[in-house]
C-alpha cells in the first residue's frame, strides 16, 4: 500500500486552499472536490512530503494507519511537519523549505453595500479608498468598522441576546438593568453626568456596555481603524 503523503490543494476559491493527507495526488484533489462541492478536476494538488505512518496513526487517533482514509491537516498542526505558518497582510502563508503556499484570509475583503455584492481584495489603504471611489455614486455614505464582512449589522445588546434570550421583554429588561448599573457605578467618576437616557447610552456604549446603539462614521479611515485594530 502506498504511504500517505502531504499535499497542498489549490481550489478555485483561494480562501479554501488547504492541506490534505492522501496516498495519491488525484485522491487528494478528489477529497477536496467532493468535500466542498467543486467540480471534478477543479482542484490542483502539489506534493509536499511523505508522512510517517506513526504520525498518521497518532494524528487520526488510530492504531492501524492502513484503514485511514484521506484527511485534512489543520494549520495549527503543520508545525509538526516542519511547515511554518504565518499571517501576512491577512493571508495565511505556509513555508516549507523554499516553497510558499498561500490561503487567502477570509477577512481580506471589501463588502459593498450596494445590491450587487462584488468582492474586491484590499491590501492597502489606497486600495480601500479606490474601491470606495469606484463604488460611490453619492457623497452621503456612512461606514462601520467590522473585522469581518460576514458579521451582521447588530447592536451590542442584540448580539448579546442571541445566546441568552429571544424574548423582547426580557431583552428590554436586561438592557435597562445594564444601563441602571452603569449609571450607579459611573456617577462617582463623572463631573457632569448625562441628562437623558440617550446621553447615558452614548456614554456607556463608549465604555463597552451592550446597548441598542450601533456606531457609524462618515470617514472610511476611522472605520478601517476599528476593522483592523485587533
Amino acid at each position: 500500500m502506498r504511504p500517505f503523503k502531504l499535499y497542498w490543494v489549490e481550489t478555485p476559491s483561494s480562501e479554501e486552499n488547504c492541506f490534505v493527507a492522501a496516498r495519491s495526488k488525484r485522491t487528494a484533489e478528489k477529497y477536496e472536490e467532493d468535500g466542498t462541492g467543486f467540480d471534478s478536476h477543479d482542484c490542483e494538488a502539489t506534493l509536499i512530503r511523505e508522512l510517517d505512518e506513526r504520525w498518521v496513526s497518532q494524528y487520526c487517533d488510530t492504531q492501524d494507519a492502513t484503514k485511514v482514509t484521506p484527511f485534512y491537516i489543520q494549520p495549527e498542526d503543520v508545525h509538526e511537519l516542519g511547515i511554518a505558518w504565518r499571517i501576512v497582510e491577512g493571508d495565511e502563508v505556509f513555508v516549507y523549505g523554499e516553497n510558499h503556499f498561500v490561503k487567502q484570509g477570509t477577512l481580506n475583503y471589501f463588502a459593498s453595500l450596494v445590491k450587487r455584492r462584488d468582492i474586491v481584495v484590499i491590501r492597502s489603504v489606497a486600495d480601500l479608498l479606490e474601491a470606495i471611489r469606484k463604488a460611490s455614486t453619492q457623497r452621503d455614505w456612512i461606514f462601520r468598522g467590522h473585522s469581518s464582512a460576514f458579521w451582521s449589522l447588530k447592536a451590542g445588546v442584540h448580539r448579546f441576546s442571541d445566546t441568552t434570550t429571544s424574548d423582547s421583554e426580557q431583552l428590554v429588561g436586561r438592557e435597562r438593568w445594564f444601563l441602571d448599573e452603569f449609571k450607579r457605578r459611573a456617577r462617582a467618576f463623572l463631573p457632569s453626568p448625562p441628562t437623558s437616557d440617550w446621553e447615558w447610552l452614548v456614554l456607556s456604549q463608549h465604555f463597552g456596555l451592550p446597548t441598542r446603539l450601533l456606531d457609524w462614521t462618515e470617514n472610511p479611515l476611522v472605520s478601517l481603524f476599528f476593522a483592523v485594530r485587533d
